[in-house]
């Protein structure tokens, strides 16, 4: 456990709370929510693996995954149609490869470079 403290990007309320932040490469994530406007943020932790270190990796991200993936997808079908219309033309086969996961390298301050491995999916 960490004690994480952040501050709200819509009203700047300083908001304080133990989030759990398992050793990389796994990862909690959490929707936090201000105590003064209600705002949500979704949050990614994970900590420096071994006993070298006691810092931890944190990523805030106002929207949600889920919805970027969906963007995405969306774009990709729309911007992409046309070059499959036209190699189904011509009889070219396209493959279009898709990451079930996305990594992050982090440089350490203390001990090795890490890379956080986080699960693309659609929903948490």
């Amino acid at each position: 456990m960490v004690n994480f403290t952040y501050y709200c990007y819509l009203c700047v309320k300083k908001n304080s709370l133990e989030l759990p932040a398992p050793g990389a490469p796994e990862n909690h994530h959490a929707d936090l929510k201000c105590e003064k406007c209600g705002n949500n943020t979704h949050v990614l932790t994970s900590s420096y693996p071994g006993e070298e270190c006691n810092r931890y990796l944190y990523w805030i991200n106002v929207s949600s995954v889920p919805s970027l993936v969906t963007g995405f997808a969306e774009y990709m079908v729309q911007n992409m149609q046309k070059l499959i219309d036209s190699a189904a033309e011509q009889c070219v086969k396209i493959g279009i490869n898709t990451p079930n996961t996305f990594l992050i390298h982090a440089k350490r301050r203390c001990g090795p470079e890490l890379t956080v491995e986080i699960e693309v999916c659609d929903s948490y």
